[in-house]
């Protein structure tokens, strides 16, 4: 969940990512919800992926969701889906829109400094710099007391 807490005409909506478990049958994608009142209604879901950027059932995922300071809803989620890369990848999406619409990019192919897909899980964070909008921070677990790595993105 985020909020924006940006001095935008978005100020003040809540966000809201959810995924089915692993062992649900396909289609298994996330999904995004809005509220712009508190939470007292939310909007009707949407998909947050989508073609060549599908989170797949092959991990059991964990997103993280932030509002930069320009009011642009931004996301980072795994993904393991071998018709569309036989490389473990780690997306970027970001919108202007309340989640309208998404630009994706890959934030990491391959990634040589985390553990398996199966460990994506570990958990990482995505945050961003309050005084410029475009520089995010996406850190991460590398491993159960091996450290930690972080990646920063001007977007």
């Amino acid at each position: 969940m985020a909020v924006d807490n940006s001095t935008t005409t978005t100020q003040g909506m809540f966000y809201m990512t959810t995924k089915p478990p692993s062992w649900v049958s396909l289609p298994n994608r996330s999904y995004l919800k809005s509220s712009s009142d508190s939470g007292a209604i939310w909007s009707n879901y949407r998909y947050t992926d989508t073609t060549n950027y599908l989170i797949g059932s092959a991990i059991a995922h964990q997103w993280q969701l932030y509002v930069a300071a320009d009011g642009a809803v931004c996301m980072i989620y795994p993904s393991y889906v071998p018709s569309q890369s036989v490389f473990p990848k780690i997306f970027f999406a970001k919108s202007y829109n309340k989640g309208g619409t998404f630009s994706r990019y890959d934030l990491i192919v391959n990634p040589t400094s985390v553990p398996g897909p199966n460990n994506y899980k570990l958990g990482y964070n995505l945050t961003a710099n309050p005084n410029n909008a475009s520089q995010l921070a996406a850190c991460y677990v590398r491993g159960i007391c091996w450290g930690s790595g972080c990646l920063y993105y001007n977007h």
